[in-house]
């Protein structure tokens, strides 16, 4: 967990300083972790939603600034929650990465859908598909990749996959992602968010799929 810690941005670790009075509160009211959980996304499609709907207007995309921000605290209450009250559980962290890669990808959808519905330039569109085409696919290669090894030690294990994201996470973690998002929304410069969120995930896919190479050459050796 201090690993984790240690390679998480800036915002982030903001946010788990800030999010101690509401977890203490949680924790008084016997709040399960998981409801806070589910509490969060359905906080972001809300955010989505109103994005869809009321983007031509300031005042809703400042709005749908403060609803991403509020969103990602009560996700990062979650965790803390479940720590605080001893209930972390395989189930829960399933979940809480779950919702975190739902949470985002919907938003981004939602970006993609207002740049098509007033549309935006050709290269613009297209920039955005791509955003959301190229999320899922270092999650995969990762996936893939953990399933494929048999000796954890080998190669750093699982534990050097995930360290491709941790380390990149310090730079461009969960925390910062969202704030890039909440701030191209409010001044309307999605291409902006679509150009660095695509180019870091082209940055992981061949970083992990260079990480593949090596395991290739570890099993035939």
């Amino acid at each position: 967990m201090s690993t984790t810690k240690n390679t998480e941005d800036i915002y982030t670790r903001f946010f788990r300083i800030v999010s101690k009075p509401l977890v203490s509160l949680l924790f008084r009211l016997k709040a399960i972790p998981n409801h806070i959980s589910i509490l969060s996304l359905l906080i972001f499609i809300a955010s989505g939603i109103l994005l869809i709907i009321r983007s031509q207007t300031l005042t809703y995309r400042i709005l749908v600034f403060v609803l991403i921000q509020v969103g990602y605290y009560f996700d990062i209450c979650d965790g803390e929650l479940a720590r605080r009250r001893k209930m972390v559980s395989t189930f829960g962290a399933w979940l809480d990465s779950t919702f975190d890669l739902l949470s985002v990808n919907w938003v981004i959808f939602s970006m993609v859908v207002v740049v098509i519905s007033q549309n935006y330039s050709l290269w613009i569109i297209i920039l955005g598909i791509g955003c959301q085409m190229a999320l899922f696919l270092p999650h995969r290669i990762r996936s893939i990749y953990a399933g494929l090894i048999n000796r954890p030690t080998a190669v750093g294990g699982t534990r050097g996959v995930n360290n491709i994201i941790m380390r990149s996470g310090l730079f461009y973690g969960g925390g910062n992602r969202r704030l890039l998002i909440s701030i191209t929304i409010i001044f309307n410069l999605f291409w902006i968010f679509f150009i660095i969120d695509l180019s870091y995930n082209i940055f992981l896919i061949i970083r992990e799929i260079k990480f593949g190479y090596k395991l290739k050459k570890m099993k035939t050796t």
